[in-house]
């Protein structure tokens, strides 16, 4: 990707728009801040979500703060590594059409299926055993052999500038890999062991309630946060620096409660829909 993309991390104490409006000013200083709101809102950070900072944003609102930033800084290719982790189906429909939309070319690494394919990907490029083979075709039912991908093989879809990833370059950077050693025969119970260690795991009944709860109480300590950096804001402008030192323990307290829960949440929420896509 080209110098000055938007990094991952962010300093948790900046606002979200802020981040955006950066980095879309270091390539047009005219940019307005209602432009930032726009291609934020279009990705779900609507609202006073775009006014958050970023330690109280989830990590699916992380990453779509980074999104937003880069789709609003001109760029001639785009590298994406698993872009869809921690979205949701609105925000990867947004994604896909952003994408599609891209004058220039595209490498994307991922094994979300549904998404390659509706990129309609020009080139196919699959690592195998250390070698890197980019195929002009469209993308088919072997790509996706269980066996390719569960011994470390990624597909990387290239949309349109076949020249560009055509040395192999910017795939390899992010494909390329070295040859797992061929492991040693197992019995079919081995097999079949190994098999269900690594499938992730539905939730129990006691999970799916506590991933319920979970959603209710970060949606409220959210709002919790919200309303202490208000009177924060207010016992700061008012001097009142008794009740400003309070606030601010309060605030430090709630949020490392926000932290832990939000990241138990995201836990089961990844593992809930890892598993409702996998057919019984």
């Amino acid at each position: 990707m080209a110098p000055g993309a938007p990094a991952p991390h962010h300093p948790q104490e900046a606002v979200a728009l802020d981040i955006v409006l950066e980095e879309a000013r270091k390539y047009d200083p005219s940019t307005k801040a209602e432009q930032g709101r726009a291609v934020m809102g279009a990705l779900g950070l609507t609202g006073e979500k775009a006014m958050r900072k970023v330690k109280q944003l989830s990590g699916g609102e992380k990453a779509r703060v980074a999104l937003a930033a880069l789709a609003m800084t001109p760029r001639t290719c785009l590298l994406l590594d698993e872009p869809t982790n921690h979205l949701d189906v609105p925000t990867i429909e947004s994604l896909v059409k952003a994408v599609k939309e891209f004058p220039g070319g595209v490498v994307v690494i991922s094994h979300d299926r549904e998404f390659c394919e509706e990129l309609e990907p020009t080139h196919v490029a699959t690592v195998r055993d250390g070698t890197l083979t980019m195929e002009e075709r469209d993308l088919r039912d072997s790509d996706w052999a269980e066996d390719d991908i569960t011994s470390g093989d990624r597909q990387a879809q290239v949309d349109g500038c076949a020249a560009l990833a055509g040395d192999g370059v910017a795939v390899e950077a992010e494909c390329a890999a070295p040859a797992a050693p061929e492991p040693e025969a197992a019995t079919p119970e081995a097999a079949d062991a190994a098999e269900a260690a690594e499938a992730p795991k539905p939730l129990s009944r006691f999970e799916e309630q506590e991933l319920g709860r979970l959603e209710s109480d970060v949606e409220a300590l959210e709002a919790r946060l919200r309303e202490i950096e208000g009177r924060i804001a207010e016992y700061s402008a008012g001097g009142d620096v008794g009740a400003l030192e309070a606030a601010t323990r309060e605030q430090g307290e709630v949020q490392g409660e926000y932290d832990r829960k939000s990241e138990r949440w995201m836990e089961l929420a990844d593992r809930h829909a890892a598993t409702a896509a996998v057919p019984a």
